[in-house]
């Protein structure tokens, strides 16, 4: 283990702690100068990007219910499912496809898109940031799970 000082490719300079082979930390030495942001900069980078996809969310979802749990809880899971709902917006045709073949009859032809819109409605009612951050792996999972409840 070693700490070096660093002049990161966002112009900033800092102190890192290295482990591993002496080559191995020459390339990770190399890699920040050219390519990676001081941790302040990456911070700010992650906020504007949570900002910007949480913007995005609520456009398409304007109604969006307000999440409880911890403070660091709620502000992962606002980020989850901005990013959930726009995924699942953009794979809006299979899921709408699977409603219109699905064994329940409610879903079945023209009610595909009002089962989709249902589906929608009920993801937007969740309040728990806990629930959002259990289910952050998989958007279609999410749907699976709501469409096998129903009978899809």
């Amino acid at each position: 283990m070693a700490k070096y000082d660093v002049t990161f490719s966002c112009g900033h300079t800092g102190e890192v702690t290295l482990f591993g082979p002496h080559r191995g930390r020459e390339e990770r030495i190399q890699w920040l100068e050219d390519e990676g942001d001081c941790p302040d900069c990456l911070a700010e980078k992650r906020r504007r990007l949570a900002r910007e996809t949480e913007k995005a969310c609520t456009e398409l979802h304007p109604r969006l219910a307000a999440l409880s749990g911890t403070d660091r809880q709620i502000a992962w899971a606002q980020t989850l499912r901005a990013k959930i709902l726009i995924e699942l917006d953009q794979d809006k045709d299979y899921m709408v496809g699977r409603l219109r073949t699905g064994a329940n009859e409610a879903y079945r032809g023209d009610g595909a898109l009002q089962g989709w819109q249902q589906f929608i409605d009920d993801l937007t009612k969740k309040t728990s940031a806990s629930w959002w951050i259990d289910h952050r792996s998989s958007p279609r999972a999410i749907f699976s799970e709501w469409a096998t409840a129903r009978g899809v």
